[in-house]
Parts: structure tokens; sequence; C-alpha cells
């Protein structure tokens, strides 16, 4: 379901941007542009700057009704158009009173600092709790993250470091943050994540 939202997000900011052509290099800065994500992945560097090989920034959000209240989750990603394979993002959640909310209220989850990372509550009624979760679909379309498996995020950071007005192509804002964390498949792996950052579109407000 998830890379099902990732592939329409993907589709429908195409269809708001104009396309572009680009030189195939390896620097970020040789796209002009300062939307990008970079991380170490069991010691491999991936560097995804908008504009090579196809790759955007992309933002995008998924609102349900959770008990009493509503889960927001806002998703920044930087991922091929129309294709989720290789992409690496983040998704902040929050659990709100109401499903009808502000663009003020949605900005407020993006506030600089340090945030927790989202995992199952305790017990047994599959709650989620706020913060953060840094996913990655690798080339086989295997969805690794930080709410899977065990979840355990001992010495794991994140931190939101830039959150500024940017709209364009259907977002409000832009977020740069950095990140440390472990990731898991779900199946027993686990992948280490160093060195991360990411300066993306963020917050949809509709």
């Amino acid at each position: 379901m998830s890379k099902t939202i990732l592939n329409y997000a993907l589709a429908s900011f195409m269809l708001l941007s104009l396309a572009s052509c680009q030189k195939d290099e390896d620097v970020k800065l040789s796209y002009n542009t300062s939307l990008y994500v970079e991380a170490s992945l069991n010691g491999k560097t991936m560097l995804l700057p908008e504009g090579k090989d196809d790759y955007k920034s992309i933002a995008f959000s998924e609102r349900s009704t959770s008990g009493t209240g509503c889960l927001e989750k806002q998703t920044l990603v930087l991922a091929k158009a129309g294709d989720s394979k290789k992409s690496l993002g983040v998704t902040l959640h929050k659990e709100l009173e109401t499903c009808t909310v502000d663009c003020a209220t949605l900005g407020a989850m993006f506030e600089t600092g340090s945030y927790s990372f989202a995992g199952a509550a305790s017990g047994d009624d599959g709650v989620i709790e706020d913060g953060v979760v840094v996913f990655y679909i690798d080339i086989n379309e295997k969805r690794w993250s930080t709410d899977q498996g065990s979840a355990d995020q001992t010495g794991s950071s994140f931190e939101i470091i830039e959150h500024e007005a940017y709209e364009d192509a259907g977002s409000e804002a832009r977020t740069k943050a950095t990140f440390e964390c472990k990731l898991y498949d779900g199946q027993g792996n686990v992948m280490t994540v160093t060195d991360g950052v990411i300066n993306s579109r963020s917050l949809k407000c509709s």
C-alpha cells in the first residue's frame, strides 16, 4: 500500500512539473538544485539529487481516523517519477484531535529540533506513536524502515535543522534534516544508516 501511494504521488507531481534535461553528473551541485538526499547505507554512499536520472523531491500526505483522533502522515522523499524503487525518504507521524486541520497546524509538525522515532505503541491496539519513520525502498522493491522488525533505534537520531516556505509543485515548504538510524526489512535483516541528510519539498496541506 505504501509503495502504491508513493507511486501515485510521483505521478501527480510529474503533472505539476515541467520536464527538464540535465547532464549525467555525480555531484548534486551540477543539477543547480539544493533538493537531495544523501546517506551511507551499510557503508555505501547514496546520493540522490533532484534532476539526476529523473529523481524528484516529493511531498505528500496521508490522513486516517485513529481511535478518537486522526493520524496525520507527512512524507518527504527523493524518488524517480512513477517508480518507487531505490527511493529514500522520511514520514512524520502525528496524532491529531481531528482530521479537519489547517496548514498552520500541519506546519507545526516540522519545527526545528530533535524527533523520536515512531513505532508501535505498547499494547495490542496498533496505535502508532508520534515521531518519524525513515524508509528506503531498494532496487528489488523491498521496503526497509525504522519501524519494522524490532524497530530498535538505540543510538539513532533525527533532527530537523531547517524549515522554510517553498511553495511550488504542490508543496508549501522545504525541510532539511539529518539522521542516523537502523532500517529493518521485517525478515530479520538490518541496515545501518549514517551521515543521512535530506533536503526536500515538504508540508502537503491538501
